[in-house]
């Protein structure tokens, strides 16, 4: 205290709490932002994607189940003419060219039945 002067304390004052102001994106104006409309193309977009990508699926899918019911009625006689037939030979005896070079053992043998 250099005068004999008493410093005064600041005022306390109370904060006023913000006013808030609405969300420009919910009010509902005469003629809407350059902002709304991009967010609406934008949404637009988004479901055309999630719709083209829903469909694209759902179209694979119906492929898959088609190919294996295809599969599942396939006589066994065919497929084993058509896929096994090259090695095993048309009896199962595995008396081919293939069925030898890789020493493919004969379906009649005890061990394999």
């Amino acid at each position: 205290m250099i005068s004999g002067r008493s410093r005064k304390k600041p005022k306390r004052t109370t904060r006023q709490p913000a006013k808030r102001t609405p969300n420009r994106d919910l009010v509902m104006t005469s003629k809407p932002s350059i902002y709304t409309k991009l967010s609406t193309n934008s949404f637009k977009i988004i479901r055309r994607d999630r719709v083209r990508n829903t469909i694209a699926l759902s179209v694979l899918l119906m492929i898959a189940s088609a190919a294996s019911v295809m599969a599942q009625n396939a006589p066994a006689k065919d497929l084993f003419a058509g896929k096994c037939a090259m090695c095993h030979g048309p009896d199962g005896s595995a008396q081919t060219t293939m069925g030898k070079n890789l020493k493919i053992r004969d379906f009649h043998s005890a061990d394999v039945q």
